[in-house]
């Protein structure tokens, strides 16, 4: 689990009439598909990309077999409106979270009145558009367990190294926010709600991926440098990525909080025909197209792999499929869920870290597998 800081919060707010669809095919609705055209989130491959193979679940020893569960990393994505209401936030004060008020109020902010989260301990990140319909504000972890309560949060984690914006525009890049293992979005590359359903169009944006820290991400312990604990586009790492075994011990120098991994397009085809399960091929097309950034771990050997998703999306997949996308021991007869389990296994396993992808060369430059996407509706007025 990810460690994280806020150095900002929200002084002023202002209710203004938000539309959250549009029906205009020539634009976005900056809620559903947000940030500006040039974001990473927004950023197809490219033709120039120089892949290196990942080796995810590579070796049933070593700690670094497929795990025993695969989940999704449940994200809060949160429209405010002129019917939401002012709360108090109190510090959440640790980590992992949970709907038990530890802390004093931090600041107050308005949030829709019904809203409410499970008590479940995740990063439980989360982007609330307020009701300007341009400020993004980013935090976590987020839980409200019963509505009239106050929403809690981290306020402050001690030992974090990454300073990111948690309040910026969503007519901006986007790039950065409340992941605390990684500085990344807690907005941005979220699978959103319908994505993953028969029916849906392709998904048109990275994703953000998570996996076991210790056994995989990559610190330099002899340079003693922390930027070898990251690459661009995060801003750090965990506080935790010097720890003798609890901190960063993965062997691949360019797999840690910032890679970007993506399915090569050589392998893409043949890789493809193994899946069994509409889900696991669409969250492989994406990967192919726009991969996937590491933006936080999964902090467990048994959880050893995660995408980040709206949270409505596990109960669509189980309504829609009759299987739940967090899926534990997958070899019991019974589980209805295990060939998802395995497509995601083979997608994990045969991606890999795009070396040479850059400020300069988003997606490793060249051509975009994928054009970017259409103007964010009304973002000129």
């Amino acid at each position: 689990m990810a460690l994280f800081l806020f150095l900002v919060f929200i002084s002023s707010y202002h209710f203004f009439p938000v539309t959250s669809t549009t029906t205009d095919p020539s634009c976005r609705d900056r809620f559903i598909w947000p940030f500006s055209n040039t974001s990473i989130w927004n950023t197809a491959i490219g033709d120039q990309a120089i892949y290196v193979p990942a080796n995810i679940f590579d070796n049933a020893t070593n700690r670094r077999g497929p795990p025993m569960a695969i989940h999704n990393d449940q994200e809060w994505l949160i429209l405010n409106d002129a019917n939401s209401v002012v709360v108090e936030w109190k510090d959440q004060g640790g980590f992992p979270g949970s709907c038990s008020s530890t802390g004093p109020t931090k600041a107050t902010i308005p949030i829709p009145p019904n809203f409410t989260t499970d008590c479940v301990a995740n990063n439980n990140a989360a982007g609330i558009l307020m009701a300007d319909n341009i400020t993004l504000v980013s935090l976590q972890p987020l839980y409200r367990g019963e509505t009239g309560t106050a929403p809690l949060f981290a306020w402050y984690q001690r030992g974090c190294p990454q300073p990111f914006p948690w309040n910026q525009s969503i007519l901006g890049d986007g790039n950065l926010g409340a992941h605390g293992g990684s500085g990344l979005s807690s907005f941005g590359g979220s699978i959103r709600s319908g994505e993953l359903l028969p029916n849906a169009p392709p998904i048109t944006h990275a994703l953000k991926l998570e996996l076991w820290a210790t056994a995989y991400y990559y610190y330099n312990y002899s340079s003693g440098n922390y930027s070898s604990c990251y690459t661009w586009p995060a801003i750090g790492c965990d506080s935790y990525y010097n720890v003798p075994n609890v901190g960063y011990n993965g062997t691949l120098e360019y797999l840690h909080p910032g890679s970007l991994l993506a399915i090569p397009p050589s392998i893409a085809n043949t890789t493809r025909a193994k899946l069994t399960t509409i889900p696991g091929q669409k969250i492989f097309d994406a990967l192919v197209d726009y991969g996937g950034y590491i933006v936080d771990d999964t902090g467990s050997e048994v959880g050893g792999a995660a995408i980040c998703m709206e949270h409505i999306v596990n109960e669509e997949i189980k309504a829609e499929y009759g299987y739940s996308i967090a899926i534990e021991d997958p070899l019991r007869g019974d589980n209805v869920g295990a060939p998802l389990y395995w497509d995601i296994v083979t997608i994990f396993q045969n991606l890999a870290v795009v070396i040479n992808n850059g400020p300069n060369s988003v997606g490793g430059g060249g051509v975009p597998r994928r054009p970017p996407p259409p103007p964010i509706c009304g973002a000129d007025e």
